[in-house]
């Protein structure tokens, strides 16, 4: 099998379309979304090194806002970080979550 790798640019609204779960569950792209929206509000704060800040979020949070199990949401996110999408550190305060891969468009 091939193992060349190709990436294919989509918005987030057609990643959030093309995800959408049952009812009162976050399916898998949605809550990678949401990541990805919490990253660019770090970039509204720092345009310049936005990409490169972590946020900082709970477990509890998470859980919330997506609807689902402590372990569910720790495992995707340990899955995230075994794809090369995020990284992930623990902090007193929460975890630290940075969205890797992210580029500037330049017009």
């Amino acid at each position: 099998m091939d193992k060349t790798q190709y990436s294919v640019k989509m918005s987030t609204e057609l990643v959030a379309f093309l995800g959408k779960a049952l009812p009162h569950r976050t399916s898998r792209i949605e809550a990678y979304t949401d990541l990805l929206n919490e990253q660019m509000k770090m970039l509204e704060i720092d345009f310049d090194g936005g990409c490169s800040v972590p946020f900082l979020v709970k477990f509890l949070e998470l859980t919330e806002r997506w609807n689902w199990g402590r372990n569910t949401v720790i495992r995707f996110l340990q899955s995230l970080e075994n794809y090369g999408a995020i990284e992930v550190k623990r902090c007193q305060d929460g975890t630290l979550i940075r969205v890797l891969n992210i580029s500037q468009d330049t017009p």
